[in-house]
């Protein structure tokens, strides 16, 4: 009867399954004697989106092991030695770097000094980031997107390397890039992205973090 209401007042043009489920939260009230927020979940929507991604397996168990994944990143990093927040770019558990990659960032850093390299990076106080991320940083001259591909440290300063994805013309609409490696500033680094690539066209459709202090120029 509610939704028959519901629709005969504000039609079904705009309806959405939100708009359901809030006819229901008055029984839950009465039910329960509260209801639950959902927000402490919603401030990790984007670690959930980290593993969902790229699973393309569903089955009754994707959502206990996705849980699981964020369960052992959120131990991990509580684990690490350097508290948090902090005010300049650290890797999180880091280690030598293979020798390859050793040589290929002394050339282009134009040093000879050690060079370590982790699969995870604290960019900043608020913004932590995992190899395979999308995020967004700081250009020459605007807000880019790209795939992180490793995270390193030399001579005491943090540095990403990352895929560059190229703007289509379409807002938020990316050609994910596998060509070439652009080698930023850990710190230049300023959010991650929730994202999902078409597995037709092989775009990737970016979403813009709300908490971004300059807007996108899609």
């Amino acid at each position: 009867m509610s939704l028959k209401l519901y629709m005969c007042i504000q039609g079904d043009r705009h309806w959405i399954p939100k708009h359901h489920m809030a006819l229901h939260l008055a029984a839950m009230l009465v039910i329960h004697g509260t209801l639950y927020a959902c927000f402490v979940n919603e401030r990790k929507h984007k670690e959930v989106k980290r593993y969902s991604n790229v699973n393309e397996n569903f089955t009754a168990a994707t959502c206990r092991t996705i849980l699981v994944e964020m369960l052992h990143i959120q131990v991990e990093s509580l684990q690490a030695s350097t508290a948090y927040p902090t005010k300049c770019a650290l890797l999180i558990s880091p280690r030598h770097a293979p020798s390859s990659l050793q040589r290929s960032v002394q050339s282009a850093l134009g040093t000879n000094a050690l060079v370590w390299t982790s699969r995870y990076c604290k960019c900043s106080s608020y913004t932590s980031c995992a190899q395979g991320d999308v995020v967004l940083f700081s250009g020459a001259s605007e807000i880019s997107v790209g795939q992180v591909k490793s995270h390193l440290m030399c001579d005491g300063i943090c540095y990403s390397l990352l895929c560059e994805w190229h703007k289509t013309g379409v807002a938020h609409i990316f050609n994910p890039s596998t060509d070439g490696l652009l080698l930023i500033r850990s710190e230049d680094i300023l959010e991650t992205c929730i994202y999902r690539v078409d597995s037709e066209s092989r775009l990737a459709y970016v979403v813009e973090p709300a908490r971004l202090d300059v807007p996108m120029q899609w």
